[in-house]
C-alpha cells in the first residue's frame, strides 16, 4: 500500500457526508436516520432501566442493615411451646394405619 493512496480513500469516505448524495438517495437517508433514532431510543431505555435497578438495589442495601427492625434473631422462636407437644411416641400416621 502506497502512502499516497490513502488520500483518495479518505476522499471517497467523505462522500458519505455530501449533501448531494443525501438528496439523491432520500429513501436510504430516511431509513438510515430511522434506524439511528430507534437505536438511540433503545440505548436510552437500557441506560434508564440500568439506572433504575441500580438505584433500587442501592436503596435496599442501604436501608436494610441499618434499620434495627430488619435484624434477625440468632435463634428462632419455637412454633409450639415445649409443654404442649404431644407425649406419644407414635406418629399420627402409624395411629391411622392401625384402625
Amino acid at each position: 500500500m502506497k502512502p499516497g493512496s490513502t488520500l483518495p480513500a479518505a476522499a471517497s469516505r467523505l462522500r458519505l457526508f455530501n449533501l448531494r448524495e443525501l438528496a439523491v438517495h432520500r429513501r436510504r437517508t430516511s431509513a438510515s436516520i430511522a434506524v439511528m433514532a430507534v437505536a438511540a431510543m433503545y440505548l436510552v431505555a437500557v441506560f434508564g432501566i440500568f439506572g433504575s435497578i441500580t438505584g433500587s438495589v442501592n436503596r435496599l442495601a442501604d436501608g436494610s442493615p441499618a434499620s434495627p427492625r430488619w435484624r434477625s434473631r440468632a435463634l428462632p422462636t419455637p412454633v409450639f411451646p415445649t409443654r404442649s407437644r404431644p407425649t406419644s411416641r407414635r406418629s399420627p400416621v402409624s395411629a391411622l394405619r392401625r384402625r
